[in-house]
């Protein structure tokens, strides 16, 4: 909080109920008010950062500044349990206030009604409004000795929180063990780094939340010149302390790297992984760390070295990953009673019901948070929450979990062609029933070294989910008007459809595909007041018979045909995905942040998040959701047939495969397109072989002096004459 922020000490004059101190004026061992009108004592005091302010304004005209990490105890008054306390950071607070078109009155916080104090009469108090100021301030957490961790602040007796985190493994480990090194590796740059960045914060006492931090892992830090001991390079993140123990991020390409050496292998989100990985890593442990040579010594007199390590560390994932397999293995060993190997699965209960002392404490998560992510992707939520692993295709799956991570990029999603530049091509699966009416925009691109590919940058479900959990049909008329207005979007300021490439639909029988074409035949008046040319399939036997009758309509519409064209449309979709010329969105974390990545001009890596508004976020979750049937949808071969369908269990829990179909239909246009292309490039000149036999005839030379120990010289003469040159 800010260091200006008054808090309520015990009264310094006999008969004096309180005094007041600033959050910078307090020192261990002040007593202050909590949240019961009780003293309770400072037990520590965070060191001074500077931080970015928000002013969080409440409705009695109180007014606190506070960092965004700064937790607080607020009643949800849109919930269900209205009386339950949430823990809710300022960032937090913030997303909604700035979001929501119904400024305050969500969230309140409780007060202090202790009638010794002459306190507020009031229960509780709402928060109006909520700030974020251009401006950053000296800051500082404290921790209180009672349980609740909240005390009493600001000039009108506003209840706050403290908080704490336990100290990473690693800094222990390396502070242990000379020469130890440790490798953080993720399948993202951004991960490893993030996990280092929070090993730096801790060492210099940045994070207000962490209760008790020490200067232990500083001090012992080594400092050359003008660094603070953590080094921020291009290729990797490290440390090193004066025990000689080092810290590395693998920013690299582990193809690139030989003769690491390693006591920990740290895999950050190991579930995301791919095997190679592994198996390119894995080595760095393979050296014997007691192997100990040279002139006239005894080894046995050398004391044992501490074993090498490797930590897997991640939320559950598919069962065809690396994660699974040590999971599985590690565990039957363990049960065994061998002692090189642990397994420890937390879940998110441990989270929602922890325990202190044998005794219930507050939740470091709310259930609010896990029902909400179940009811946005319920697969991911169950993997992460519940580490429970996704059981998909096996060696036969359409495309591995790895695959689509590694073919993830961070970018928003695009609504519009705002450029007027930009090529589109989009594919429609509608739906008459309460399955999933589904729309897929992709992006071309064509890259210089591998030619077309395709970024897919927005995905709208036309079937509504409702606040009660049902869903909601929007009928054909009002699916067809949004059809046409994503038309308009991303065909920009441009003649029509300059910009669309192709918008192809699903003809199948169950969305009635056929007859919403019927209704994109004919011209049409837009949201922007101008009238536009229809749509039309020349390929399709039907719509072609009505070129006659829509002489404007535009064939740039194609109507797909899953019963006799399945196959090939997912093959296309394995065989564009698999060869990374589909680039998808990353996932959101937990906060729905996309998180980027870029270098500033001393080559280090800034790791920048930035959280989305909903209707970004429904995007990128329908694409999730995309991949998940994607990574579910199995090819078999039976009786020379090739069939793709979803896994039976899959089916059973209620996936569907629409999101699949769409990708599907994209990935056998951007595969024709490719095929195009490459037929339509420039085929190589021959004309130079004819000149080449006709060489000695046009220079008038005779045979012989055309001939060279018995071999024609096609190169012989002027060298204008020289076919080649």
């Amino acid at each position: 909080m800010d260091l200006d922020t008054p808090v309520y000490c015990k009264g310094n004059k006999d008969g004096e109920l309180y005094s007041k101190k600033t959050i910078g004026e307090l020192v261990i061992g002040d007593l202050i008010y909590d949240i019961n009108g009780e003293l309770t004592e400072v037990i520590h005091l965070n060191p001074i950062i500077f931080e970015d302010v928000y002013k969080i304004i409440f409705e009695d005209g109180e007014k606190i500044e506070c960092n965004g990490e700064h937790l607080w105890n607020v009643y949800d008054k849109s919930s269900i349990n209205k009386d339950l306390l949430l823990e809710r950071d300022t960032q937090f607070l913030y997303n909604y206030y700035l979001k929501t078109d119904n400024i305050g009155y969500r969230y309140y916080v409780p007060c202090c009604t202790n009638n010794n104090l002459s306190l507020n009469e009031i229960k509780e108090k709402a928060i109006i409004k909520i700030e974020k100021t251009n401006k950053k301030k000296p800051m500082r957490c404290i921790t209180v000795s009672n349980e609740s961790g909240l005390f009493l602040c600001g000039d009108k007796f506003t209840v706050t929180h403290n908080s704490y985190l336990a100290a990473p493994y690693i800094m222990t480990r390396s502070i242990l063990i000379p020469n130890h090194a440790t490798y953080i590796m993720c399948p993202a740059g951004t991960q490893a780094q993030e996990t280092f960045t929070k090993i730096e914060d801790l060492a210099k006492c940045k994070i207000q939340s962490v209760s008790g931090a020490t200067k232990v892992f500083w001090d012992e830090l080594i400092k050359a010149g003008t660094s603070d001991g953590f080094v921020h390079d291009k290729n990797s993140y490290h440390c090193e302390l004066f025990n000689g123990a080092t810290i590395n991020t693998l920013n690299s390409n582990p193809k690139t790297i030989v003769g690491m050496r390693s006591y920990l292998n740290f895999y950050d989100e190991a579930g995301k992984i791919d095997r190679e990985f592994f198996a390119l890593t894995k080595p760095f442990l393979s050296q014997d760390m007691d192997f100990i040579t040279g002139k006239d010594i005894n080894v046995n007199c050398y004391p044992r070295q501490f074993p090498t390590q490797m930590i897997y560390s991640s939320s559950a994932e598919g069962m065809d990953s690396e994660l699974y397999d040590q999971y599985k293995d590690c565990a039957l060993r363990m049960i065994a009673g061998f002692n090189d190997a642990f397994v420890c699965d937390i879940s998110c209960e441990f989270s929602l019901h922890p325990m202190l002392d044998g005794k219930p404490y507050r939740p470091l998560l709310s259930q609010e948070v896990v029902d909400e992510a179940f009811r946005a992707n319920e697969y991911r939520a169950t993997r992460e929450y519940y580490n429970k692993f996704d059981i998909s295709g096996g060696q036969d799956a359409l495309v591995k979990r790895t695959t689509l991570i590694a073919n993830s990029k961070a970018f928003l999603p695009s609504y519009n062609n705002e450029d007027n530049t930009k090529k589109y091509v989009i594919a429609y699966d509608p739906a008459s029933k309460l399955d999933n009416s589904f729309v897929l925009v992709g992006e071309l691109l064509e890259d210089p070294e591998k030619g077309w590919m395709v970024k897919l940058v927005n995905a709208i479900n036309l079937i509504e989910l409702l606040p009660d959990g049902k869903k909601r049909i929007i009928q054909k008329p009002e699916q067809i008007e949004r059809i046409k207005q994503l038309l308009l979007d991303y065909n920009g300021a441009t003649p029509d459809y300059d910009n669309v490439e192709r918008i192809i639909i699903d003809a199948g029988s169950g969305g009635g595909g056929f007859d919403i074409s019927q209704f994109l035949l004919k011209n049409w008046k837009g949201s922007d007041g101008r009238e536009h040319m229809g749509l039309i399939d020349l390929e399709d036997k039907y719509l072609k018979e009505e070129k006659n009758n829509f002489p404007s309509a535009i064939n740039k519409l194609t109507l797909a045909n899953f019963t006799a064209d399945k196959v090939k449309m997912y093959t296309a979709c394995q065989d564009m995905i698999n060869q990374g010329l589909v680039i998808f969105p990353k996932s959101l974390n937990l906060k729905n942040e996309m998180e980027f990545e870029y270098f500033d001009n001393d080559n280090n890596l800034i790791i920048k998040t930035e959280r989305l508004d909903t209707k970004e976020v429904k995007s990128i979750t329908e694409i999730d959701l995309l991949k998940e049937e994607l990574v579910a949808m199995q090819k078999t071969v039976v009786n020379g047939t090739t069939r793709f369908d979803t896994l039976p269990s899959k089916k059973n829990q209620g996936m569907h495969d629409d999101r699949a179909d769409c990708c599907a239909m994209i990935c056998k246009f951007l595969a024709d397109l490719r095929k195009d292309s490459l037929l339509k490039t420039a085929k190589p000149k021959t004309d130079g072989f004819s000149k080449l036999f006709q060489h000695g005839k046009k220079t008038g030379q005779s045979q012989q002096n055309r001939m060279n120990n018995g071999m024609a010289n096609p190169f012989a003469g002027e060298a204008r004459n020289n076919p080649f040159i």
